[in-house]
């Protein structure tokens, strides 16, 4: 029988405090899911300024896609994770002068014209324009012209700019069902037509759409998931239904107009904060261009385990910011530009990883299909694609042993512990169906608790180790950010497409900060955000309005700490901006006090240096496997 050593005996000061450190030096972090209460919103519905009359709308019609660029599209699927749902088209006519549209006015003075686009046999089409050939203040809505229900919202061409790809200066449409897109483009009175144009050099035609189900068109059905597969709604635990709404599937377009499709999931932070952090692979989203043009479908799931198929599905069209991305565990990591609908859940994670045997989970959308469940057990750790069992290896190896499989456009799904913590996601392997049976081959998910030694600034947590130099996004260089004074106005200018940085310290206590920008001699935007320069799709307050109107950021009670202020130029333009901090009430307690000195525990120090050696040790490299 193995004997210990006697140990000194210990203060109580000292026993707490070693049970502390070594709890925070080997455990790892455990975050739990949320549920935001609703907000009671109904989706919005969109109408067109005016119904199109057929002899002014501007068609321009493509030849059908060829069958043998189909026949690879399927060919490179059986290959990846990722599932691969549209072509590019080139559109060698998709320039249209303004001056040579079919313009209606209507009753405010304003005008408009549609253009439709047809490709023969698309399930559903996006548009790729270059809004910078519009003039300012115009916008656009993106409708289905094989259909009258389905309008978006109304897009400006500021607005389209921002989100635009930033080396093609492409801004992707809404998804719009059907092989026929149409769009209504709106000027006010004052806009001049000579000297733009709208400019759609290319369209992404969908071999498949939430009207066919997300089953691709010409695959018969090879484009059902297998019958392996098992509904999240048949699942009789009901917290693992309650934690598949986190999950979604999204759409995203590369700049050339190929379109795919995988999965991501909802993460919760420490705060609760309902930020939407969205967690996928980065071999689906690995720059901010495929960040920008994604777009995320909810709820595509059976009400109830056999019930009908689902006759509609809510999607959010804004895309996203991108935070983190990795190749070394295959992670992204997004914040969504838009709130998603009421009924998601926030999932938890943890950075405990799972010793061998354990069941694990994941949810997901294998072809694009309803959403379903899978559920297996680890098998070892080790690199992509490789076998034997190594703990500190990047990857979870996991075969789905009990029920359900993995398919093309799981890429990117969570994989969850038995407490229902994110613990990973999914990279690639073979698994998939064979007959009403997994087939027993395996598939890596990269580990989060290395992931989120990258993601620790958004969702909280002591990171475990270093993230690797790469793994973080660099946002692009910006000049000098100067100083602002509060009350103190100053003066600027920007040229086209750069920005202009100030910051503004906030102390404690403060009531609200205001920020104006005026005085603007043409179009610039305000930007404003706490701890961070904005980004073009990540902020605090963006008015974001036309011309050279006054724009206005107010925070009631914001946080302490600096503030960014930027103007950034969509055309070339000088400005006056201006913060201003006002206090109220006698400021926040610091919540310290010292009431008496007493001599310090010797053994105490000695067990505080071993617990930040052992702290130390453990974020060399993050293991638990």
């Amino acid at each position: 029988m193995k004997t210990l050593p006697v140990l000194p005996r210990l203060s109580l000061t000292a026993t707490l405090v070693l049970t502390l450190l070594m709890s925070t030096a080997f455990a790892g972090i455990n975050v739990d899911s949320h549920r935001p209460s609703s907000t009671g919103a109904p989706e919005q519905t969109h109408d067109l300024r005016k119904t199109p009359e057929p002899d002014l709308i501007q068609h321009l019609r493509l030849d059908p896609v060829a069958d043998d660029e189909i026949r690879a599209l399927l060919e490179r699927n059986q290959q990846q994770k990722r599932l691969e749902i549209g072509l590019s088209r080139e559109l060698a006519h998709g320039t249209f002068d303004l001056p040579s549209l079919h313009w209606s006015r209507l009753e405010d003075g304003g005008r408009v014209a549609h253009v439709v686009l047809h490709s023969p046999q698309a399930s559903a089409l996006r548009a790729g324009l270059r809004p910078r050939g519009l003039p300012k203040g115009s916008e656009i809505r993106f409708f289905a012209a094989d259909r009258s229900d389905q309008v978006s919202e109304t897009y400006g061409a500021n607005r389209m700019s921002m989100l635009a790809n930033q080396e093609t200066e492409l801004y992707w449409s809404p998804v719009m069902h059907g092989e026929r897109l149409g769009m209504e483009l709106y000027l006010p009175a004052e806009a001049p037509l000579a000297g733009h144009s709208l400019m759609i050099p290319r369209l992404s035609h969908l071999l498949t759409s939430a009207e066919k189900g997300f089953q691709l068109k010409n695959l018969g059905q090879l484009g059902n998931s297998g019958a392996c597969n098992v509904d999240v709604n048949c699942e009789e635990d009901a917290d693992w239904r309650e934690t598949g709404e986190s999950v979604a599937k999204y759409f995203f377009t590369t700049s050339s107009g190929s379109t795919s499709m995988c999965t991501g999931t909802l993460l919760n932070d420490t705060d609760s904060s309902e930020t939407p952090w969205f967690l996928t692979a980065n071999h689906c989203v690995d720059n901010q261009n495929a960040a920008s043009s994604m777009v995320t479908y909810w709820f595509f799931q059976r009400e109830e385990c056999g019930g009908a198929d689902p006759t509609s599905v809510i999607s959010r069209n804004n895309g996203a910011n991108l935070l983190a991305t990795g190749t070394n565990t295959d992670f992204t990591l997004v914040q969504l530009n838009d709130t998603p609908p009421d009924g998601v859940v926030f999932a938890g994670w943890s950075t405990t990883m799972p010793p061998l045997g354990d069941i694990v989970t994941a949810i997901h959308h294998p072809s694009g299909d309803i959403k379903k469940i899978s559920f297996g057990d680890v098998q070892g750790y080790s690199g992509y694609g490789g076998s034997g069992n190594d703990p500190e290896a990047d990857y979870l190896r996991v075969i789905w042993s009990l029920s359900g499989t993995t398919e093309p456009g799981s890429s990117g799904s969570a994989l969850f512990a038995d407490d229902y913590r994110v613990i990973g996601n999914l990279h690639g392997g073979a698994a998939a169906c064979s007959g009403d049976q997994d087939n027993g081959l395996p598939d890596w998910y990269g580990r989060f608790d290395y992931s989120h030694n990258c993601l620790a600034d958004w969702l909280g947590g002591e990171p475990g180790g270093e993230c690797e130099e790469d793994d973080l996004v660099e946002p692009p260089e910006r000049g000098e950010v100067r100083s602002l004074e509060s009350g103190v106005s100053r003066s600027g200018s920007v040229v086209q497409g750069e920005w202009s940085d100030y910051s503004i310290e906030v102390s404690s206590g403060t009531s609200r900060l205001t920020v104006r920008l005026n005085e603007l001699t043409a179009d610039g935007d305000l930007y404003v955000r706490r701890g961070n320069l904005p980004q073009s799709s990540s902020f605090d307050c963006r008015p974001f309005l036309g011309g050279t109107s006054e724009e206005t950021c107010e925070f009631d009670n914001p946080q302490s700490g600096t503030w960014y202020v930027s103007v950034h130029g969509y055309e070339a333009t000088s400005y006056t901006v201006r913060a201003t901090v006002s206090s109220g009430g006698g400021g926040s307690s610091s919540g310290c006090s010292l009431a008496q000195t007493t001599r310090p525990d010797p053994l105490l120090w000695l067990l505080l240096g071993l617990a930040g050696l052992a702290v130390l040790a453990r974020r060399r490299h993050s293991g638990g496997a």
